[in-house]
């Protein structure tokens, strides 16, 4: 897979092996150029509409749900019915760290992400995800969770039947879909008070090339 690190020109510090690793929480309230911050990162909302459902013919899908909302009172007596009801639920994901790489080499993508003009491909995903880690380890404990693209969706969703569906921390609005971000994460192991991290390591130069876009 080849993935893309767009940049502006005046932080091509990316091309001596300085990286800086972000949190969600900065990019949600720190001040960054537009198609970058994002008020609204690491939330979203689940909702679920039940028309009727009664205990004596119960639909599994409503039961699911009320379970789900701390809704239901199981043995509650015989007869019991709801009807018209609508149930929501805001997510908000936990602080991480986490790297925001782009899956396609495009001039659309490289302007969604904050007007960036120069572009970087990680040559080697797997190497590089294990050097930026062991590099984080040096300064802050963490344990790498992720790695994957993120979904580009409303942040209202229907409950699933199921449980509450995809993290929080993985939800994008469609305004930022030109970016075709692929997330990289990780949890600290121990503080939830983080920041942003600037990693000075010229062991990862060997994953990193600087190309045209």
């Amino acid at each position: 897979m080849k993935l893309y690190k767009y940049l502006h020109s005046d932080y091509d510090m990316f091309a001596i092996g300085n990286i800086k690793i972000g949190t969600l929480l900065n990019y949600k309230e720190g001040e960054h150029k537009v198609g970058i911050a994002d008020p609204e990162e690491g939330s979203k909302m689940v909702s679920h509409h039940i028309d009727y459902w009664n205990s004596d013919a119960p639909i599994a899908k409503h039961t699911n749900a009320m379970q789900a909302y701390d809704s239901l009172i199981v043995g509650g007596g015989a007869n019991n019915s709801v009807k018209n009801v609508t149930m929501y639920k805001t997510l908000v994901s936990p602080d991480f760290y986490m790297l925001c790489l782009s899956m396609v080499r495009t001039k659309e993508a490289m302007k969604a992400c904050g007007g960036a003009d120069s572009c970087f491909q990680i040559t080697n995903l797997y190497s590089f995800i294990s050097r930026v880690t062991d590099a984080l380890n040096e300064s802050c404990q963490v344990t790498h969770i992720y790695s994957g693209p993120v979904s580009y969706q409303n942040r209202i969703e229907d409950f699933n039947g199921e449980d509450w569906g995809l993290h929080p921390g993985l939800v994008k609005g469609q305004e930022f879909k030109a970016q075709e971000e692929f997330r990289i994460v990780w949890k600290p192991k121990y503080s939830t008070q983080i920041a942003p991290v600037v990693l000075n390591d010229i062991g990862l130069l060997k994953f990193i090339k600087k190309v045209s876009v």
